[in-house]
Formats: structure tokens, C-alpha cells, sequence
């Protein structure tokens, strides 16, 4: 070969290494795209997820399958439930996703001694720290020690998220428990040591632990994991750093806050969770609102969360309603409201405050309109054009009660 042409072959190979970059770019760019497939787009109307794993001992009939399925876009619960009840819920809606659980960060009871005592955070004592509800172990992430075939604990929640996803077969990803900041409050017997520092954990430090267990299983399958519990510990707690994983979606359980419906009646407490809802998914990641004690003043409440959800959903967030006790379950709640046809959103503001106008926070849709009002005063909302109440009612103004949502269709 000439120096003329090899001179043109190197500019050749420069020019297609230059174009293989270019494409690796673009694909690390569409990640968000490809998120968006494993979870459906919530962009028009109600989309609702349901958690069915903390209902072990509950024998589902036919007849809640089919609303559960025909109601929601996630379902999660335990391989037995998912490989149990999976057939039913596709036939119910062939769309819908379901996702695994396992727990994240916390052992069983019955685990004190079944893993290397370096797979366990302990407290400045050098004592094992457990849960204060039901006593699990909470774990560590940066251990690395071989046991049960596996390096560490992150690389064990991983073989369990394979494992189950296998054997319940339906099972599309893996939803981890226990992925917040609980670990590192008083939700625990004492506060964790950091095996890298010998010091306490910041709440920095323990959420980019935690990141380490998402990634790990994230490396195999989707992830949700149970991370973003409120808009004030969004914050405050940092659980907003799991938006550096590569998890797909995170479950807010304490929606509004750990003690609703009381939290609910503070206005910076509630422009902290809809914001949590629109920054989450301006970093690419779907939001599963929680939302429990549902036991009194059921139609205020739901129709308060709804509309507040409807004011900071881009596109990717569910709502699930939970009432442990006597309150009544999600399937239980599918009334006229969580099958409003609104239509796509109209308007989309960068911050909460953008939706303020009269004294309301309100946002256009293509078919119909959201009004909250989250304040203690009453106030008259006069509308531009004639709108149904979710009743049927046809109105042209909306009284807009305390502590109140409306979601009005054209």
C-alpha cells in the first residue's frame, strides 16, 4: 500500500471510531427512553400502581384481580403472589408490569447469624442494628466477604431479585424494599456505622450506600425501589440521591408525610411533595405515590391526592391508596374519579408555583381542568367554560374547601 493510501485508511478508521462515538453518546442519552418503555407513559389521565405484598394471608378473588389489573399500570408483590395470581392480572391488562419484591436492606429476623457478621452494620457498640417494627437486620452494602456463592451483601439482593423474578415468571423487574433513608433514623435500634469511615453515617453517605445494593440489581434487571418516602425527606433526608442510581423508579410510601392526614395540612409540606414529583422526573425517574389512612374522610382525601398528583405528573408517576386496618383497600377504591378522562396536560410549570393563580394552584389539561386548594381558607373558582364535577354535575365556579383537590372534565 502506498503512503497516499494508507494515509487515507487511517482517516477512514479515525472517521468510523469517530461515528462509533457519536452512536454511544446518542444511546447513553435515550436511557430515559428506554426507562419509559419498561414503565408506561402516565402522561394522559389517572395511572395507578398496586402493592399487594404486605397482603400475605389475603386469598384475591377473581373479581379483585380483574379490577386490580384493569386498574393499574404496576403491581408489585411477592414471587408466591406474582407466580399465583400473574396469569389473571395479564389477562386483566396485557400491558401491565409487575415487579418482584424483595427487601433491599434489611435481613429477616431469623437472619442474626445466616450471614458473615461483616455483612451487617453495626452500632458504635459494635452491636447489630435492627428495625423497630418487626426487628429485621440492617445490612451492609460495601461488604465483600464470599457466603451463600455470592460477594457481599448487594451481590446476595441481587441473586434474590434473579431468583424470584425466575420463579415468579410474570415478573418483569424487581421492586426493593427498604431503599430510604429509614436505615440511618430512629426507625432503627441505633444509628449505623460507616465500615469506610468508622464514623456514623451521614445521610449522604447512607443513601449513596444504599445506591450501591439499586446498581447492583440494576446491572441485571429494572429496579423501583422503595427510596423517596415524603417530599420533606426528599430533602431533608437526602433520599433524593438514589436519583443517581441507575434504578428506574421509586415509591414515595409516606406520601404527604408519615402521619396524614395532619402533615397534609401544611403548606410548605405539600408544595415539597409535588415538586419532589416534578424534579424526580426532570432526572428521568417514575414516582409511585403512596398514600394510607384513608380510614375517614375517604372523598376529601382521595380526591385531594389525586388532583395534587395530576399537578406534578410529566408523564411518570402512579398512585396507590393503602389503609391497613379498617380502611378500605386500593381495588376498593376505583371510583368515578380515578376514571376521569382529563385529557394530557395543557401547561406544565418548572416549579409548584407556577400553577398558582386566585388563591388555587390549577392546571389545564386537554379535557377538563385541576384545581388544589392546600391552604385552611375557602375559595370561589370561577371557570372560563362550563365543567363536570367527577358527580356529573355540570358547573361554571367550584368551591375549593380547605385541604381540597377537584378534577373537573369538559
Amino acid at each position: 500500500m502506498t503512503k497516499s493510501g494508507r494515509s487515507e485508511a487511517a482517516r477512514w478508521a479515525w472517521r468510523m471510531a469517530t461515528f462509533a462515538a457519536v452512536i454511544a453518546a446518542m444511546a447513553a442519552l435515550a436511557t430515559p427512553a428506554s426507562a419509559r418503555r419498561v414503565l408506561p407513559s402516565t402522561r394522559a389521565g389517572i395511572h395507578q400502581f398496586t402493592g399487594i405484598q404486605g397482603r400475605i394471608s389475603h386469598n384475591f378473588t377473581a373479581s379483585e384481580l380483574r379490577t386490580i389489573g384493569r386498574t393499574s399500570d404496576i403491581v408489585t408483590g411477592l414471587s408466591v403472589q406474582i407466580r399465583g395470581y400473574g396469569a389473571r392480572l395479564r389477562a386483566a391488562n396485557p400491558r401491565l408490569r409487575m415487579f418482584v419484591y424483595v427487601n433491599g436492606m434489611f435481613a429477616q429476623s431469623n437472619q442474626a447469624g445466616a450471614f458473615p457478621n461483616g455483612w451487617y452494620l453495626h452500632d458504635a457498640r459494635g452491636r447489630k442494628i435492627t428495625s423497630g417494627t418487626n426487628h429485621n437486620y440492617l445490612m451492609n452494602p460495601f461488604s465483600r466477604k464470599r457466603s451463600h456463592g455470592v460477594r457481599g451483601w448487594a451481590a446476595y439482593v441481587t441473586h434474590q431479585c434473579v431468583v424470584k423474578r425466575r420463579a415468579a415468571k410474570y415478573a418483569r423487574g424487581c421492586f426493593l424494599d427498604q431503599m430510604s433513608s429509614a436505615g440511618n433514623t430512629g426507625f432503627v435500634s441505633a444509628r449505623p456505622i460507616n465500615p469506610r469511615t468508622h464514623r456514623p453515617f451521614t445521610m449522604r453517605g447512607f443513601m449513596s450506600a444504599v445506591n450501591r445494593v439499586g446498581n447492583a440489581a440494576a446491572r441485571r434487571m429494572p429496579i423501583i425501589g422503595n427510596s423517596y418516602e415524603s417530599g420533606a425527606r426528599y430533602v431533608k433526608n437526602s433520599t433524593r440521591r438514589v436519583n443517581r442510581s441507575h434504578m428506574r423508579a421509586f415509591e414515595a410510601e409516606h406520601w404527604l408525610g408519615a402521619t396524614q392526614p395532619r402533615d397534609a395540612h401544611n403548606l410548605q409540606t405539600w408544595k415539597q411533595n409535588v415538586q419532589m414529583l416534578m424534579s424526580a422526573q426532570r432526572r428521568g425517574k417514575g414516582v409511585l405515590v403512596g398514600f394510607g389512612d384513608m380510614a375517614s374522610s375517604l372523598p376529601q382525601w382521595q380526591a385531594y391526592v389525586v388532583a395534587s398528583m395530576l399537578l406534578g405528573n410529566n408523564g411518570r408517576v402512579w398512585v396507590h391508596f393503602d389503609a391497613p386496618g379498617s380502611g378500605p383497600a386500593s381495588w376498593q377504591l376505583n371510583t368515578p374519579l380515578m376514571r376521569a378522562h382529563i385529557g394530557r396536560p395543557l401547561r406544565t410549570a418548572r416549579k409548584v408555583g407556577g400553577y398558582l393563580k386566585g388563591g388555587v394552584y390549577r392546571r389545564p389539561f386537554s379535557k377538563g381542568v385541576v384545581i388544589v386548594n392546600p391552604t385552611s381558607r375557602t375559595v370561589m373558582v370561577h371557570l372560563r367554560r362550563a365543567a363536570r364535577l367527577t358527580s356529573g354535575q355540570r358547573v361554571t365556579r367550584v368551591t375549593a374547601a380547605p385541604f381540597s383537590g377537584v378534577v373537573l372534565t369538559r
